[in-house]
């Protein structure tokens, strides 16, 4: 009998995007989420680093969380850095006489977080880094090429920016790259369809759910309606997410149903429009723009006539053990997006046993199996998503149904051990599925 080949521990840097904190309890965020998740289940197997942006402007520090080795980069350096490109940007624009490229915004810049890229590439050097993973920032590509020349670098996208950037700049950056990670195929086509030649480095990793956290419980597998009836939103509150649409269906739906009640859960801020409206081409997205212009909170409030009011709960940010409590008291799910690569809280609702109501948007249907797991809509239609609310609620034998299968499916496929074995696979060169063939094959012949 031969004894079975271990593959070998791979030494793991995870490089932040410096636009939040990943490890708990500051944890920020979905990707922040992502990587702690990932690297809490990797770290079994495989030597771990968090590298990211400190607390300190001038000394570095380093702390063992839960088997994770996790590095602070200083932030002084990348503070002057940031300011001094911010100055010149506005100075070469200016003698220019130009507007900033839509295809070239500031923060796609190698001198964009220059100073933490440079430290965080030094400090994966220092560890002797196998593998350096990076997220959605290209620019920090060729940094941690040059000092880690023989590590295998991944880079992770979370959005479209890759299709969707200058396809020159993007172009020599992925020449660097050994592995592209996208947290959906949808992600992934759109890089072929603009860079063919990278079809053999792709890879898609969706996000995942803790399913030992959010789990069902007896009234979401319950055939009887409860009271109240309970639709739960969990994300930021922001334009991009459709929060406008989800009110307005509400008023459709709390009209049939007097007990019902609308549950958000999430801090109210949007990401920069530079992020995603400037760079859409889907109008859909465009048409958002008017709202990161205004104060989108005081116009989800004009919505609402007074005696709708007391039935929407804006809860804020909570913690994760809230936020199990929030799914847990939940009737049904609803994702409203306009744009979404692949929202994680699908998934973790879910893993939480509940039916859901989505808009088909990014990677939604690929979470969501309609009329299985869930029910998909028209994008940016309030009545659509109104009427599919209103079946849920309606029929619950359809929910209990569809809360087991999604229960079901976010174990078999967005679990947090699924996705860390995974990416395993991508970080030791495993050759495409047969699925992921089947991806490209589809995306080139399109």
């Amino acid at each position: 009998m031969t004894a079975a080949v271990t593959a070998p521990a791979r030494r793991v840097a995870f490089i932040s995007q410096c636009l939040g904190r990943i490890v708990p309890p500051k944890a920020e965020g979905s990707i922040a989420t992502w990587t702690y998740e990932t690297a809490r289940h990797l770290c079994r197997d495989h030597p771990v680093l968090l590298i990211e942006c400190g607390e300190r402007p001038f000394r570095s520090s380093r702390v063992q969380h839960e088997g994770i080795a996790c590095f602070y980069v200083p932030t002084a350096i990348n503070r002057v850095v940031n300011a001094l490109h911010s100055r010149w940007s506005r100075l070469w624009n200016r003698v220019r006489h130009a507007e900033p490229s839509r295809l070239r915004p500031a923060y796609t810049s190698i001198f964009h977080n220059l100073g933490f890229s440079i430290q965080a590439a030094w400090a994966a050097r220092r560890w002797r880094a196998d593998v350096i993973h990076v997220h959605n920032f290209s620019q920090f590509v060729p940094v941690m090429r040059l000092f880690n020349p023989s590590a295998r670098i991944v880079i992770h996208m979370n959005c479209e920016w890759l299709s969707q950037h200058e396809p020159r700049m993007i172009a020599r950056r992925l020449e660097s790259v050994d592995a592209i990670v996208g947290c959906a195929a949808h992600i992934i086509r759109k890089i072929v369809a603009r860079f063919p030649n990278v079809a053999p480095k792709c890879h898609v990793v969706f996000n995942g759910a803790n399913v030992e956290r959010f789990v069902p419980c007896a009234q979401s597998v319950a055939a009887e309606p409860p009271s109240p009836l309970r639709i739960l939103f969990v994300g930021r509150v922001s334009p991009e997410k459709g929060v406008h649409l989800l009110v307005e269906a509400f008023k459709t739906v709390a009209a049939k149903y007097p007990t019902a009640q609308l549950d958000l859960v999430g801090g109210v801020g949007s990401l920069s429009a530079d992020f995603l409206v400037a760079l859409s081409d889907d109008p859909h997205v465009r048409s958002l723009e008017t709202f990161y212009r205004s104060d989108y909170f005081a116009h989800l409030q004009g919505l609402l006539p007074d005696d709708l009011k007391a039935r929407v709960h804006f809860h804020g940010d909570v913690t994760h053990g809230e936020l199990a409590t929030h799914y847990a008291r939940a009737t049904v799910f609803v994702s409203a997006s306009l744009s979404d690569a692949f929202p994680l809280t699908v998934v973790e609702a879910m893993a939480a046993g509940l039916p859901i109501a989505g808009s088909a948007v990014g990677g939604v249907p690929e979470a969501v199996v309609d009329e299985l797991t869930g029910l998909l809509a028209e994008p940016n239609s309030a009545d659509a998503l109104a009427s599919a609310l209103c079946r849920l609620l309606a029929d619950g034998s359809l929910r209990q149904r569809m809360a087991l299968e999604a229960r079901q499916r976010a174990l078999r496929l967005f679990s947090w051990r699924a996705i860390a074995d995974t990416v395993a696979e991508v970080y030791r060169g495993a050759p495409r599925t047969e699925a992921r063939q089947m991806l490209i094959v589809e995306t080139t012949a399109g």
